[in-house]
């Protein structure tokens, strides 16, 4: 339970960092609609976590890293329509090489992110369709972040998260 608690937490900075340093007051705008569809979306979110984690936890003990958990829930809100995301490494050594930077994007965004921007973005056409493409920093904020990621400092910038969303022609 203690670490699903992180999980919440970790998640609901990372919801604020995604929408940058804006107070909630930004949300008086909204149309009962927009609202709905931002409950749904953190509602997937959150109850992805709870599963993958419970599953994790019982078939591994916990000791299943938190990217695993992050990874599963990115290939479930992919499928379900929502945005594609991906968990980047920001520094040149990725525990798995997969999560390197792949494009300028996230070359980009990685330089940006370790240099103190805490949010990144643009808007690109892929394959012919236009995509908004936003990054956001994982820094190290628990000392078990360190427990793999040896070789970086307290509060360092070791990843990122790279989101994707279709956007209308």
């Amino acid at each position: 339970m203690k670490n699903l608690s992180k999980v919440f937490l970790i998640t609901a900075l990372s919801f604020c960092l995604v929408k940058g340093v804006y107070s909630f007051e930004q949300w008086n705008n909204l149309s009962p609609e927009e609202a709905r569809t931002i409950v749904k979306l953190l509602d997937d979110v959150y109850k992805y976590y709870i599963v993958f984690d419970t599953i994790n936890h019982v078939d591994n003990q916990g000791k299943t890293p938190a990217a695993t958990t992050t990874k599963q829930v990115f290939k479930e809100m992919e499928k379900k329509g929502w945005h594609s995301a991906r968990l980047i490494s920001a520094t040149d050594k990725a525990l798995n090489k997969e999560n390197m930077p792949k494009d300028e994007f996230e070359k980009e965004a990685v330089k940006v992110l370790r240099e103190g921007q805490v949010f990144f973005e643009k808007t690109e056409t892929v394959e012919g369709k236009k995509v908004y493409r936003a990054a956001t920093p994982v820094p190290v904020v628990l000392k078990e972040c360190k427990m793999c990621h040896v070789y970086v400092k307290d509060e360092e910038v070791m990843g990122s998260i790279i989101y994707a969303l279709p956007l209308g022609q």
